[in-house]
């Protein structure tokens, strides 16, 4: 009897040490950035995507751009938006030719689908607004250009 006693709880010893060695799903996940290993997908913080958040995510919408604007019900307007990576923040990049005339504004990268333009006073206007990033290098923004008067604008921004 003391045999089968001892020998039961050998096994019960044994499936507690296997199933104690089973792998967690993190354990084999490098998420970078200081990102968080969630059940084995990397949860990256904003500004940067990848399967381990390796990437920033303005890398996406840097470059030249054919735009198409419509402010306040005017004639859509054609015109090109040089977008560069600013060197303040990781996720903030430089729009230069913005509105008319032609302002250079600062726009951050909120997360994987959205980039917003803090207020910024830029000479005699303030400009605000926010859009959407649509995969890679299309851009969809509404903003407000306060001057003298107050203009809102949409935009569709396709990367050349």
């Amino acid at each position: 009897m003391k045999k089968q006693g001892v020998t039961s709880v050998l096994f019960l010893l044994s499936m507690l040490f296997i199933a104690s060695c089973k792998d967690e799903p993190c354990d084999i996940i490098v998420c970078q950035n200081n990102a968080t290993c969630i059940g084995g997908i990397c949860d990256c913080p904003p500004g940067f995507e990848g399967e381990f958040c390796e990437e920033f995510s303005r890398q996406k919408i840097l470059g030249n751009f054919d735009v198409t604007s419509n402010c306040m019900e005017d004639t859509s307007v054609t015109e090109t938006w040089g977008i560069s990576a600013s060197t303040s923040a990781f996720n903030e990049v430089l729009i230069g030719n913005f509105h008319r005339p032609a302002l250079n504004i600062f726009a951050t990268i909120v997360d994987l689908n959205t980039i917003e333009i803090e207020e910024q006073i830029i000479g005699s206007f303030i400009i605000y607004g926010s859009g959407t990033i649509e995969g890679e290098g299309n851009l969809s923004i509404q903003y407000t250009a306060i001057s003298t008067d107050t203009t809102n604008c949409s935009v569709n921004a396709l990367r050349q």
